[in-house]
């Protein structure tokens, strides 16, 4: 009876050691797995702040641009309306510049003609 005690703990004792162990092991490969998903999602978070940091240089450089062109722009329509006497650019600036240039080669052709005579 003794034997067969000592021989049936052995038993349990072998069969929780290897519980345990497949436990353990199952344990570990859960956490492993785990790990790798979240160093691939770290990887992926880091991959998406470039993009964005990547995108709000461009913006920012969009940005700067357009203000620069605006105040091209601005520069430009002021130069127009120093020299033209008119408030508005674009085709309006054109045509003003063409009737203010044709009417400056009228008074040209006048003053020519009064003065042949």
């Amino acid at each position: 009876i003794t034997r067969v005690r000592s021989e049936a703990a052995d038993s349990a004792s072998q069969a929780l050691a290897q519980m345990t162990t497949g436990h353990n092991e199952l344990l570990a490969s859960e956490m492993s797995k785990q790990k790798a998903e979240g160093d691939a999602e770290k990887q992926t978070l880091r991959n998406e702040v470039f993009e964005l940091k990547h995108a709000m240089k461009n913006i920012e450089e969009a940005r700067e641009h357009a203000e620069h062109m605006k105040a091209e722009a601005e520069r430009e329509r002021d130069g127009v309306i120093a020299e033209y006497g008119v408030k508005s650019s674009g085709v309006d600036g054109v045509i003003a510049r063409i009737e203010k240039a044709e009417k400056e080669r009228d008074m040209e052709m006048d003053a020519r003609v009064k003065s042949d005579e």
